[in-house]
C-alpha cells in the first residue's frame, strides 16, 4: 500500500500484516511511505494460504522516506508464533522468531500405547510377585494366586493384597 503523505497510527490502531511468501506487496502486506510514520497499538500478523516463513526470516513491512517514530505496543499473531521487530531509520523490519509448537496428533496415540505397555508390563511382574507369595503347589497356569494372596488386576488399581 502506498502512502502519500504522513502515516499515523495512535495507541487503539491495529495495523495487520498478512504473509503468504517472501515479496514485500505481493507475498506480504507492506506499507510504502512518502512522509514519516508514528506508530503506536498493536501490530497483527497472520499467514495465508498455507505459508510459513522459516526461522529468522524477515520482512520489511513498512518504509517511511521522513523517518520512523514510536514503536508498536505489541505485535498479536492468532497462531501463537513468535516475532520480534526492528525499527530503523527509514523501515521496521519484521523478524519470524519461532513457529507454535503444536503437538502431532500422532503423539498422543504414542503416549497411550506406551501406557498400555506399561501399564501390561506392572500386571505382569504384579502376578510373578503373587505368585512368589505361594508355595509351588498353590499356584495355577496362569500365574494368578488363589491361596490367601489375591492378585487385583482392577481399572482402578493393581496389586497383591
Amino acid at each position: 500500500l502506498a502512502i502519500q503523505g504522513d502515516f499515523f497510527q495512535e495507541s487503539g490502531g491495529e495495523l495487520s500484516i498478512e504473509l503468504a511468501g517472501g515479496s514485500p506487496g505481493t507475498g506480504y502486506g507492506f506499507l510504502d511511505i512518502t512522509g514519516s510514520a508514528v506508530l503506536d497499538g498493536v501490530l497483527s500478523t497472520s499467514f495465508l494460504g498455507g505459508f510459513v516463513p522459516a526461522e529468522a526470516d524477515t520482512f520489511v513491512i513498512l518504509e517511511a522516506d521522513g523517518g520512523v517514530s514510536g514503536v508498536f505496543d505489541s505485535i498479536f499473531d492468532p497462531g501463537g508464533n513468535a516475532w520480534s521487530l526492528s525499527y530503523e531509520a527509514t523501515q521496521v523490519v519484521l523478524i519470524f522468531d519461532q513457529a507454535a509448537i503444536v503437538p502431532e496428533p500422532n503423539t498422543a496415540l504414542l503416549v497411550g500405547v506406551g501406557l498400555v505397555g506399561l501399564s501390561m508390563r506392572r500386571k505382569a511382574r504384579s502376578r510373578r510377585r503373587a505368585d512368589s507369595l505361594l508355595p509351588r503347589d498353590r499356584r495355577d497356569d496362569r500365574g494368578i494366586s488363589l491361596g490367601r494372596a489375591v492378585l487385583c488386576v482392577c481399572p482402578t488399581r493393581s496389586g497383591v493384597y
